[in-house]
């Protein structure tokens, strides 16, 4: 299990031009896959999962890197918890 990870702005920027019913989904999906390691039930379909299928990749080596620093006992340590809400996030996406 991991405390943080990194989110791209191409996500944001992929994501953002999504119609707003399929936003949460991905973002959900992103974040569960990488902070706890866990797929999408159900599995995303369409669009969604065009998307997650892109990102995958770059957070698969995410987490395997951070496994690796964490069994090293290095690694960036994390910066404490940050305020962070999806509440309103219809009306910030660019565009």
């Amino acid at each position: 299990m991991r405390e943080y990870f990194t989110f791209y702005r191409s996500y944001w920027e992929a994501i953002c031009a999504l119609p707003e019913e399929d936003r949460l989904p991905v973002f959900t999906s992103i974040t569960a896959f990488s902070l706890d390691g866990t797929l999408p039930d159900p599995p995303l379909t369409g669009t969604p999962a065009a998307i997650f299928a892109l990102v995958k990749p770059t957070l698969e080596n995410a987490r395997r890197r951070a496994a690796r620093e964490s069994a090293q006992g290095g690694g960036q340590q994390p910066m404490g918890n940050l305020p962070f809400t999806l509440t309103g996030i219809t009306d910030a996406y660019p565009g």
